[in-house]
């Protein structure tokens, strides 16, 4: 049983008084935003989902379709017993930088490093027993297992659309020949050049301590984790937070109204229009305009040469939901169970 706060512990206590003389138990599971608490509370054989905030107030019963799909959800995780295996694989070999001088080469060393870690992948499942018809076993690969960050001191990594092919080739065989197993093969390092759309646009970038151009940064990086289940991607999560976004504040002299800051929100894709002297930064990022260390950095001019990425977390690059819908839904793929991008 999961308690994390003493509203937690509350409910169940006050949930058998009322319920007496029956058994209850109280259980957290995951919650459909950060927002929220979510619980399972067993009153004998029933099953009822509460729904709380975050700090635990406001509860309420679901009811219908809603508690429905939580209940199912719940009998489908580790929780509730669907999954009956689960391993745990990493790689013993120590991970070697590769220094490379192409987009290609990095394409094509990332797709043979894929292929290889889908081979070892293969060769654990078949040398276990197969998960009972309608049971599921869980695989999940270690960090990197994958090793598609051997390229890191180029501040350059695979491209999504290189990546997206590998798992075509070599995931979605292997998941197929696999029925009833989760595939978790690990992180896989992605980046993506900036657009030439984003670059003149007088966009700024607020790093650890200080300001850059975007037009001088190399490009976009992210780490994603896809999951493979009966010969079909799910889901594909990506470490991070959203980075955020700061429009630039209006020239008093020429709007006539006094700079009073500006709002700053969450960016959850790159396709949209930016004003000049618009600020993007890390989630972590908290700096008061105006300050010392906003300052564009001195070594950052126009005729400067491009180095650095921007880690962008879970936001989504121009047209990136698209090409994964294209190469995860075409007709020898698609599947209304599929879950692609989120």
């Amino acid at each position: 049983m999961v308690k994390d706060s003493y509203g937690f512990v509350k409910i169940e206590q006050i949930a058998r008084v009322i319920f007496s003389p029956e058994s209850v138990e109280l259980e957290q599971i995951p919650a459909e935003s950060l927002e929220q608490q979510r619980m399972i509370l067993f009153v004998g054989k029933q099953k009822h989902i509460l729904e709380t905030t975050a700090t635990g107030g406001d509860i309420q019963i679901l009811q219908g379709n809603a508690a429905e799909k939580a209940i199912q959800k719940y009998s489908e995780s580790i929780s509730g017993g669907a999954i009956h295996e689960i391993m745990s694989i990493r790689r013993a070999d120590p991970v070697k930088q590769i220094q490379v001088s192409t987009r290609k080469e990095i394409d094509e060393l990332a797709t043979d490093h894929i292929s290889h870690g889908a081979k070892l992948i293969r060769e654990v499942l078949e040398n276990i027993d197969r998960p009972a018809s309608g049971a599921k076993s869980l695989l999940l690969a270690h960090a990197d297992f994958l090793r598609t960050s051997i390229f890191e001191n180029n501040n350059v990594f695979a491209s999504p659309e290189a990546v997206f092919q590998a798992l075509i080739d070599y995931f979605i065989p292997l998941s197929q020949a696999h029925k009833g197993g989760i595939i978790v093969p690990g992180s896989i390092y992605v980046s993506k050049d900036v657009p030439d759309a984003l670059r003149g646009a007088g966009l700024i970038y607020q790093g650890p301590g200080n300001r850059r151009r975007l037009d001088n940064l190399i490009n976009f990086s992210m780490i994603l984790a896809p999951v493979f289940y009966n010969g079909k991607l799910i889901t594909i999560a990506r470490k991070g937070e959203y980075l955020r976004y700061r429009p630039a504040a209006p020239d008093p002299a020429v709007s006539g109204v006094q700079n009073n800051g500006t709002v700053e929100s969450s960016l959850p894709n790159m396709d949209q229009v930016f004003g000049p002297n618009s600020i993007m930064m890390q989630a972590n990022e908290r700096r008061s305009p105006g300050a010392e260390s906003e300052r564009i950095s001195d070594d950052d001019s126009d005729d400067a040469m491009r180095t650095g990425t921007i880690f962008a977390g879970k936001t989504l690059m121009p047209g990136e939901r698209e090409s994964a819908i294209w190469y995860f839904t075409r007709s020898d793929q698609s599947n209304d169970d599929a879950v692609v991008w989120q």
